[in-house]
């Protein structure tokens, strides 16, 4: 069913002013907020106790036990002899970006922008303007912060159905796999938006379960998994797969939750790549078939990698509307238990990465509840040390209590990845603070002596822990990104970056896969109802400059056959 903004009366009927839409618009979420860190981690700790001991990707097989033939497509849905299909991933994250990113993905007919930050359109490439794809598959994390019917409806629906409103049949097809944010319910309102066969404006979604399989033309697939929270592929979902006509000869397209490949070492193999490798062993290799691309999201940018052999390609596009992940910590090469890798593309380029880091130091403006916190820790310390030199020293033991509550966590925050690391990280982390705070102190008992300056002391700490804490901490957040993971992540998502944004449309015929790689430099913040417009035109229209995409890198090619060996960087 087509649902319809509650101000609207017919299906024709078109916004004329903000309130019309029917959704709320969303900023993109303050990753750092202690309400929003403490609300998903207790999320996460749920959702996990429940994927263990109550599955919901069993519970779908024992109510649909028989769920029928595969999804395929044939000669019909080509379009001048090929068939097309869209790829996203990382959506649901602040209006801007993610209606961009959609109103983009539901234009009949993409033309794309040249030189600049993008790449050159080859000129041996006739397939321009690009046709919408057939289907739009998403990659997962559909939604953020968690999977609340709310966010569904405001970060994902409601942009989306204003982007492409309505389109003449036949209607694009929606399918998707889920991330961890939409596990963060236990998969509930997932089911509910992806799985029950509702319009998402002009797209329909088509999936039975939280993973399908799609029979392409030309003897291909397209098998979308659902790895839960990262944990092992269960058994209705491998009989499943197992049960389709993969057979010998057979090429896969592989869509999977997160790019397991990038934590893989010499001396490593994470469980999650283990389960990966588990899932294309006993299902697409065990037929005789071959996987040739693999997609994902979860890192919210652009990277790909191509073997040696240049027979796979592994491609991360999560970049459908979250915060940006940074590309100049990805590593250069890959050492996997299949053969090496070698990185061929990525977007942002890592100078730009690289240099975004810096708006960390932004923070007292970024991220103003953590801010607050770091400010109280700062005017208590002040306080109590200012009260145990001027009124008492007892005071001393309740420095010495917030002085050891700020190490241990800032030791526990510390992303390093062994514990003498983390101490080290946490420790000169922590000292950074306590200066500040203890300087102000015996800076003010020096310069008068009088008891009733304690709060003043208090307020003044406050004030530099807010502005001066908060630059501390981005500023640790920019220095110890490149040896701790973790906070590679966060120097960027704390910025809540709505540019640099991707999405992949892939061109299929009897040569083999081509893969258009588009890329959008800046996103609109601007917006304007436009009541004046077309049936199939998006709702909104941006007032703050043209909304732009192009090429990241030239198209790629995925042979039909596997090459013997390729060392081209296409």
């Amino acid at each position: 069913m087509t649902v319809r903004p509650p101000a609207l009366e017919t299906s024709d009927e078109r916004p004329r002013t903000f309130a019309d839409l029917g959704f709320e618009r969303q900023p993109m979420v303050r990753w750092l907020s202690p309400r929003i860190l403490a609300d998903a981690a207790l999320r996460v700790l749920v959702s996990s106790l429940f994927g263990q001991y109550a599955d919901k990707r069993e519970f779908q097989a024992a109510l649909d036990p028989t769920p029928g033939p595969p999804l395929s497509y044939g000669e019909a849905d080509e379009q001048n002899g090929a068939l097309w299909l869209d790829f996203v991933a990382d959506l649901g994250d602040g209006f801007d970006a993610t209606y961009a990113v959609a109103s983009l993905l539901g234009q009949r007919s993409l033309e794309l922008t040249e030189g600049g930050d993008f790449a050159e359109w080859p000129q041996a490439d006739p397939h321009r303007p690009l046709p919408r794809g057939r289907a739009l598959v998403m990659g997962g994390d559909e939604v953020y912060p968690v999977a609340t019917r709310e966010e569904y409806e405001n970060r994902f629906r409601g942009p989306y159905a204003a982007a492409c409103p309505s389109t003449a049949a036949p209607a694009p097809d929606l399918l998707a796999i889920p991330g961890n944010h939409d596990w963060y319910d236990g998969l509930t309102n997932f089911l509910r938006f992806f799985c029950a066969g509702r319009e998402i404006g002009a797209w329909k979604t088509r999936q039975r379960r939280s993973y399908f399989a799609v029979q392409l033309p030309h003897r291909w697939w397209l098998l979308a998994i659902d790895i839960q929270l990262d944990t092992f592929i269960d058994e209705p979902q491998l009989a499943y797969f197992k049960g389709l006509d993969l057979e010998q000869g057979d090429r896969v397209i592989l869509v999977t939750g997160k790019p397991s490949w990038t934590k893989v070492r010499r001396d490593h193999v994470p469980d999650s790549h283990k389960n990966l490798e588990y899932f294309v062993d006993n299902v697409v290799r065990e037929a005789g078939a071959e996987v040739r691309l693999t997609l994902t999201g979860d890192l919210h940018h652009y990277c790909r990698y191509r073997s040696d052999d240049g027979g796979h390609d592994l491609v991360t596009a999560g970049g459908g509307g979250a915060y940006l992940y940074p590309t100049h910590t990805m590593p250069r090469e890959l050492e996997l238990p299949d053969g090496r890798y070698e990185q061929r593309a990525c977007y942002p380029s890592p100078e730009s990465s690289e240099g975004l880091t810096k708006g960390a130091r932004k923070l007292p403006w970024l991220a103003p509840g953590l801010c607050a916190a770091i400010a109280g820790l700062y005017a208590s310390l002040a306080a109590s040390l200012f009260a145990a030199i001027e009124i008492r020293p007892g005071w001393f033991v309740a420095s010495a209590a917030i002085g050891l509550i700020m190490l241990l966590s800032l030791v526990g925050y510390a992303a390093a990845e062994t514990r003498a690391g983390k101490w080290r990280l946490g420790a000169l982390h922590w000292l950074a603070h306590v200066t500040g705070a203890a300087v102000l102190a015996v800076v003010a008992a020096a310069v008068a002596d009088a008891d009733w300056l304690v709060v003043p002391v208090a307020a003044l700490g406050a004030t530099i822990g807010y502005f001066g804490g908060g630059f501390i901490f981005g500023e640790y957040l920019i220095r110890s990104h490149r040896r701790a993971p973790k906070h590679a992540n966060e120097v960027l998502a704390c910025q809540g970056i709505p540019d640099y944004k991707n999405f992949l449309r892939l061109r299929l015929d009897q040569e083999g896969l081509t893969v258009y790689p588009i890329g959008i430099r800046r996103v609109p913040r601007q917006w304007e109802p436009a009541p004046e417009g077309g049936a199939e035109e998006p709702w909104l229209r941006s007032t703050d400059g043209p909304l732009e995409a192009g090429l990241i890198e030239p198209p790629f090619q995925v042979p039909a056959r596997r090459p013997k060996a390729d060392h081209s960087n296409s």
